[in-house]
């Protein structure tokens, strides 16, 4: 019987796959509309403003996870969603399998 190979060392993972499961999805999502919020807020069955802040949470996480490379994503300018509250954000974020954000 062939042995079976082993890697041993210290690794870092891509930052895409230090996201959970929802986020991985989210990003799917995002790419498969082709960046239109407004199409992804009908196939994620939620309103406009929440779309935007999950991506914008989201920007922020990847921003956090990846600060060690020095090149932060950047948030790209939008017209202005009306901003929900932090416990909205919250109450959504684990609806839909997010973590939630920072406050």
């Amino acid at each position: 019987m062939p042995a079976k190979p082993t890697i041993t060392g210290s690794f870092s993972l891509p930052v895409f796959l230090k996201l959970t499961p929802k986020e991985q999805e989210f990003i799917m999502t995002f790419v498969r509309n082709s960046g239109s919020l407004k199409q992804m807020s009908k196939a994620l069955k939620l309103s406009y403003p929440t779309v935007r802040n999950m991506l914008d949470d989201l920007i922020e996480k990847l921003n956090r996870l990846n600060s060690n490379s020095g090149q932060p994503f950047v948030r790209i300018p939008h017209i202005q969603a009306k901003k929900t509250s932090f416990k909205k954000r919250m109450f959504f974020a684990e609806r839909e399998g997010f973590e939630p954000p920072d406050p």
